[in-house]
């Protein structure tokens, strides 16, 4: 019975339909103009409603079209410009050594009138205004994409990179606009401009370094009110916060990046002993960083990249520890273990070779940095067991530059163990030795005051590396040497340009030995120049590296007395303690 109904109700359907249109139209007319003319608009409406959604997903389509097309037209034009780039970088290094080799050899490297040169030069006019064009045609990409999603900060960022090397000043005014200093904004905006100001700080003088390091440090803290975990944002911080001298701030920081990640445990190593912690204390927390970097090593054997980082860290912490045999150990471990990985067996062996050759190389560099620390002479023994392991690691790595610079160094340093060391590496033999070769054999004629040999081969290093400020405060040395007005002249000269390129090499500031060093050749050049004044504040801060070194307090004593300063009878008492104890050496380049 109940499937007879559902049928009679099925079959009844056409005509309750139709029944259904008629009395709708029975209703219609006898309704009142009011509802006639609501029942009309209801088709209205609803044509209006299908139409303005037909118009927002045809809108959104086209939009959506539209930023795919400029997208992919943006990053096409800055892959076009990046590949040029690298060609105008190729093209203007091979310009340069062209005219660096047709300089005058017997005039200091004038780098003002090379680099207008250089930007004269019509291969450089013309790759630069192609790059210029493909800037411009990736900004007005850009702009579009801006333009179509105005509120878009990944967008905006974007188009401010854009201007970067074409115009630097608009690319920090629009991405101070999306990562303002007062408050937090677009996280990649303020990571990138507080790795700008870092860098730029790098190369500028003291003043104006602080306040850009605090520049840095103010956009990081931005970036890491946005993610707190940061570890860019961190590191640029600490990094900072170390070169203005914050030290306990910079602890502070590098001990969360530690927390991070291990691997990055080096500069608090570096802040304890700024910090004058105690060599204990330092001992337990590499001992600390040591079981931790074991373990992540194992932990990630299975990713190759980070199974290396943490390597590496580890076999830096056991250098430090100076626990070579453990290093042996562990690679052995690790060598065996690259075997069960078939895919990357051989770079896995490669690193691990690499990193026992860097291990021996360090052990040669402690074992000669202890004989004068203890005050002993190298012995034939000792000689031996350094070639030794140059033997091994050039097994290891054929041809190794940091060989060839080791083995001439103490070549220089014990000249009657010289034939040995040569048998290991002969810099007579090698028709393209190295420029800091080139150096040493510099100084080994400096030291034995052949000034004249010794200058045509610092000169001939410099040639070889323009930007190297060790050879240029050598070759300042060696023409003090002469003990010429011109060798003033030009000591005046190459200590100068020592200074102002060791401005740009952060790594040599954190030498306090070398800086002296430096800074006592400068005043000597100007000591030699009658300018004893403008000298005083360079041996002052050559003491700084070596306070007890006598050839600077007896230059400081003689600049004093030349200008009539009391200070004069203060850096004698010194002396005068020194000569009751013992003498020191004069500086050696």
């Amino acid at each position: 019975m109940q499937f007879l109904f559902f049928l009679r109700q099925l079959l009844m359907l056409p005509v309750d339909l139709i029944r259904f249109i008629f009395n709708t139209i029975n209703d219609f007319q006898n309704a009142t103009p009011r509802v006639k003319a609501l029942m009309f608009s209801i088709p209205a409406l609803f044509t209006a409603v299908v139409g303005l959604t037909f118009l927002g997903i045809a809108s959104t389509i086209r939009e959506s079209t539209l930023l795919t097309r400029y997208t992919t037209l943006a990053e096409q034009t800055n892959t076009e410009f990046n590949q040029e780039y690298s060609e105008f970088i190729k093209y203007n290094q091979k310009r340069f050594e062209e005219l660096t080799a047709n300089a005058d050899p017997e005039k200091p490297l004038d780098g003002k009138e090379l680099a207008e040169n250089l930007n004269q030069d019509s291969g450089t006019v013309g790759l630069r205004k192609k790059l210029e064009e493909l800037r411009k045609t990736e900004i007005l990409f850009r702009e579009k994409l801006v333009h179509l999603q105005p509120s878009n900060e990944e967008y905006k960022f974007q188009h401010a990179m854009a201007h970067r090397v074409l115009d630097d000043q608009r690319m920090l005014t629009l991405l101070n606009a999306i990562a303002p200093t007062d408050r937090p904004g677009h996280l990649k905006a303020h990571l990138w401009l507080a790795e700008y100001y870092f860098v730029l700080a790098q190369n500028q003088q003291a003043n104006l370094q602080a306040r850009l390091y605090s520049e840095a440090i103010t956009q990081a803290n931005n970036a890491l009110m946005l993610e707190k975990e940061n570890q860019t944002a961190l590191r640029i911080k600490g990094d900072s916060l170390f070169r203005i001298g914050r030290y306990e701030l910079a602890h502070e920081v590098y001990t969360m990046l530690v927390r991070l990640d291990p691997t990055t445990f080096w500069p608090i190593v570096e802040l304890n002993e700024l910090r004058g912690v105690s060599a204990s204390d330092t001992e337990i927390f590499l001992r600390s960083m040591k079981i931790e970097l074991g373990k992540k090593m194992k932990i990630n054997r299975n990713v190759i990249s980070t199974w290396e980082r943490h390597l590496v860290a580890y076999v830096q912490c056991l250098l430090r520890l100076e626990e070579y045999s453990e290093i042996r150990r562990e690679l052995d471990e690790e060598l065996e273990m690259a075997s069960t990985f078939s895919d990357t067996r051989k770079v896995r062996e490669t690193v691990i070779n690499n990193l026992w050759a860097h291990t021996l190389i360090n052990e040669n560099s402690q074992r000669t940095a202890n004989l004068k620390r203890d005050g002993r002479k190298m012995t034939q023994q000792i000689a031996d067991g350094l070639i030794n392991n140059f033997r091994t690691i050039l097994e290891i790595t054929p041809n190794s530059d940091d060989i060839k610079r080791q083995v001439v160094a103490l070549a220089v340093e014990y000249p009657e163990f010289k034939d040995s060391f040569y048998t290991v590496y002969n810099p007579q033999n090698d028709p393209s030795p190295p420029p800091f070769v080139v150096d040493r054999l510099g100084v080994a004629e400096l030291l034995a005051h052949n000034y004249t040999t010794a200058i045509q081969l610092l000169k001939q290093a410099l040639d070889l590396s323009p930007d190297d400020p060790t050879i240029m405060n050598n070759l300042a040395f060696a023409y003090l040497s002469l003990n010429t007005q011109e060798g003033v002249e030009r000591a005046l000269w190459y200590s100068e340009m020592a200074l102002q390129t060791l401005d740009r090499k952060v790594q040599f500031r954190r030498q306090p030995e070398l800086m002296s060093n430096f800074n006592h050749t400068r005043g000597s050049a100007l000591m030699a120049g009658g300018q004893y004044a403008e000298a005083v504040g360079f041996f002052e801060n050559a003491l700084i590296g070596r306070p007890n070194h006598r050839s600077s307090l007896e230059a400081l004593v003689r600049c004093l007395t030349q200008i009539g300063s009391p200070k004069a009878a203060e850096y004698q008492k010194i002396l005068d303690e020194l000569d009751r104890n013992q003498d020191f050496p004069s500086p050696r380049p």
